[in-house]
Formats: C-alpha cells, structure tokens, sequence
C-alpha cells in the first residue's frame, strides 16, 4: 500500500486499506521511520515514502522460491501454450496470478522470460489442469502457493490473465534467482519513471 498509493495518507488510510490493526501499522511506520524509509509528521500522516528502498528491504526478508509452498513443473506445451490456456480458462477468486520474470517483462523487458511464475490458492489443482508435469531440476513453470492473498491485491487483468501489481513484481524479482533480481531493479527502475504504478 505504502508503495502503491502516492502520501500524503494516514495511519488509518493505510491501515483500511492493507486491512490490517491500527496498532500493528503504528509499530511497523515507527520502524519504517527510525529507518528512514518514510517520513511522518508526529501523529499525522505519512509525507514523504522511499518506496524502492522499501521493495529492496522486504525482498531481502523473502524466499521467493522456499520449499514449502513451492512447485515446480515442466510445461508440455511450452509457455506460449501455457499462457493461452491460462487467458482460456474460467475465472476463479483469487485467479492465478502471474509474477516474476514474465511479469517485469511486459513493463521493463531485460531478456526473454524463460521461468514462468505463478501465485495460486491451489497449485497442485491448477497444475493437473494446465497438464503441467512435475519436475526437479530444468524447471520452466513454478507454482507458488502464498502464505495469504496479499500477493493477489492490486493486481490487474489484462489480454484475460491476471497480472500482480508491479510492487509485487518487483519484490518477487529482487527475491527470486539467476537474472530475476535484475530484472527487479529494471522494474523499479520503469517505476520510478512513470507516475502511474498500474
């Protein structure tokens, strides 16, 4: 949220609109205050966000690919094939969400996308129906199973998929391997240059 939305807002702003306590957010605005990250009148509102400092601190606090939660498969149809079926298929609350490397690409390519990456509710379900055969190593799709549907807010449908917001992206990126952080830093980078987040 703090990322998303241009201050000046409130703790209570804020607060509604990450549905979180009041409290806990009072803590976590401290903190991100004591460490510059945010500026905050004392009591009022948050002024001033130095939101890539804050992407770059929560991917450090993230294991994008841990092995619990983490599936890992072989497209038979390749990610061409995959992604059509995924535009093809009925809509679901939360739909499957696309992060990582393809997503960046779309707003700040650096190379051909080769690991498709996904948030799902469901992985092993959406896995028997994208006809995704279970792998180990050589992986091309990987199907996260999230601690909860945060990974899902603010995220935008597009050509019939569902996209995670560039905030998302840009952690899952930075947390990921091989080239994804770079790409994580070339998202921020489109970011930083754009006014519009979306």
């Amino acid at each position: 949220v703090l990322v998303d939305s241009a201050p000046p807002y409130t703790g209570a702003e804020i607060a509604r609109a990450a549905n979180v306590n009041e409290g806990y957010l009072s803590r976590i605005l401290g903190t991100l205050a004591d460490e510059g990250l945010i500026d905050r009148e004392p009591s009022g509102p948050v002024t001033r966000t130095d939101w890539p400092a804050m992407l770059r601190r929560r991917a450090q606090a993230l294991d994008l690919f841990r092995p619990a939660g983490t599936r890992r498969y072989v497209s038979r149809r390749g990610h061409s094939g995959l992604l059509d079926q995924l535009r093809d298929r009925p809509f679901t609350e939360p739909p499957p969400t696309v992060t990582g490397s393809f997503a960046a690409a779309r707003r700040a390519p650096v190379a051909v996308p080769a690991l498709l990456v996904l948030y799902s509710m469901n992985p092993s379900g959406l896995a028997t129906e994208l006809d995704l055969f279970e792998a180990g190593a050589g992986a091309d799709t990987i199907i996260i199973r999230p601690d909860n549907d945060v990974v899902f807010d603010r995220g935008a449908p597009d050509g019939g998929m569902a996209w995670a917001a560039p905030s998302q992206v840009a952690i899952d990126c930075l947390a990921g391997a091989g080239r994804m952080p770079s790409e994580g830093e070339a998202l921020i980078a489109w970011m930083q240059q754009h006014d519009s987040l979306d």
